[in-house]
């Protein structure tokens, strides 16, 4: 048997989703534990309940997989505050230093939540940051080769971001 766990957390309505060869078992919405609405924190009581319910571990886990891509997403708030200029810059000023000391590294901040569900577990895998459509039986067969491309890629997503960011900081530049 193969286990994905999904994880959706840091935005809004986090939760957490497994499934078993290709077939997903069991979804939970953190906010139903928490009794927050539109709970956004990272959803360890799900995964907990999840883990729980199934008699698993996340030792027991063969890949983990992540809704979205961190790198794409700050892009994207880039973007956003070059073409609002200068109204967009405020905004931009508040989310900055989170989005450079967590969610740019969401995969570091992702173990370590994990690890504080299950101190002793060894991950079997990398965990996947990926695109939630991406998260089916196609997935599963194709995730060892993956893991490879994902980390042949992630060098050239951070060398493209750092490119692009440098574009981006050049435009703003010009606008001041």
């Amino acid at each position: 048997m193969s286990y994905v766990l999904g994880v959706s957390s840091y935005y809004h309505d986090s939760a957490a989703a497994l499934l078993r060869d290709g077939e997903i078992i069991s979804a939970v919405q953190e906010e139903r534990f928490s009794r927050i609405k539109h709970d956004a924190s990272f959803p360890a009581k799900s995964i907990t309940y999840i883990l729980k319910e199934y008699k698993l571990s996340l030792s027991d886990i063969d890949y983990i997989a992540f809704y979205d891509k961190p790198f794409l997403k700050f892009e994207r708030i880039l973007e956003t505050c070059i073409e609002n200029w200068p109204r967009g810059f405020s905004s931009f000023k508040h989310s900055i230093a989170i989005w450079i000391k967590e969610k740019l590294f969401l995969k570091n901040l992702l173990v370590k939540e994990l690890k504080k569900i299950d101190p002793g577990c060894k991950l079997k895998n990398d965990i996947f940051i990926i695109d939630s459509k991406l998260v089916n039986k196609n997935f599963i067969e194709q995730a060892p080769k993956q893991v490879i491309d994902e980390q042949k890629s992630r060098k050239l997503e951070i060398e493209s971001f750092v490119e692009r960011l440098n574009l981006a900081i050049n435009r703003l530049e010009n606008k001041i």
